[in-house]
């Protein structure tokens, strides 16, 4: 019980520190677009496959303006994924930065890895 209450009062216990504790009212949400640098993000966590060739938009719906395109079979950078409009039954949107390094939405519905194209972080 000593050594908890020491630990716990933030004295150190045989040379080392005790963790700091943070209650999920003072942690900062951690966030897939937090990463983001200008329009670039710092490190992509996913990497996406096209099974066919797809527009990539600004927005996640087709209205949106054309940012850059996904071709079939090749890998891209992405971040998180987001509902929008919906694409062969697909809601799901996925944030990624394609060839010509400009961020933007794809349809889920083109990529490969299921629902959410493998990108498992919501933005």
């Amino acid at each position: 019980m000593a050594i908890l209450a020491t630990a716990a009062l933030g004295a150190s216990v045989s040379g080392v520190m005790p963790a700091t504790l943070v209650t999920s009212a003072e942690a900062a949400p951690v966030t897939a677009s937090a990463a983001v640098v200008g329009n670039v993000h710092a490190g992509a966590p996913y990497r996406v496959t096209a099974w066919t060739f797809a527009t990539v938009r600004n927005q996640p719906r087709s209205a949106g303006g054309r940012v850059d395109k996904v071709t079939a079979n090749h890998g891209y950078d992405a971040y998180c994924w987001i509902h929008g409009e919906n694409i062969n039954g697909n809601t799901i949107w996925v944030r990624q930065l394609g060839d010509a390094r400009v961020q933007g939405y794809v349809p889920a519905a083109y990529l490969t890895g299921g629902v959410t194209g493998g990108v498992g972080t919501k933005c």
